[in-house]
């Protein structure tokens, strides 16, 4: 899935707030069971269900779409605890010995392309 969106949709005087998920590839539109819910549609007069500018709807949020990944800016955010909360220690997951290699150069990828950095500990 590439991303979605909630769309307005009219029918018979009714407006609805409907899930559309955009996908790669060039079949038919489909419609899911949130929109089944809502809309009741005479399945005798329906053919096709096509959704029109799709490309000028999505425009404004064509940075979600990118291939490559992106980042998010945000402000950095401090926790404030309850006065006289006690921190629980927890030993880390232990990793299958067989994964340990796949895992170690997966965690030095994501930090070489700057996805996680490294912390010797938290506050």
């Amino acid at each position: 899935m590439k991303g979605e969106y909630d769309a307005r949709v009219e029918i018979d005087g009714a407006s609805h707030k409907l899930p559309v998920l955009v996908t790669e590839g060039n079949g038919p539109d489909l419609i899911g069971r949130k929109w089944l819910r809502r809309v009741k549609l005479d399945w005798n007069k329906i053919f096709e269900l096509t959704i029109t500018n799709l490309s000028q709807k999505l425009a404004p949020c064509e940075e979600v779409f990118r291939k490559e990944l992106g980042t998010i800016c945000v402000p950095q955010v401090k926790l404030q605890l309850r006065p006289g909360a006690v921190p629980k220690f927890h030993i880390p997951r232990p990793i299958l010995y067989a994964l340990r290699e796949e895992v170690k150069a997966e965690l030095q990828r994501l930090e070489d392309a700057g996805i996680v950095e490294r912390i010797e500990h938290s506050d």
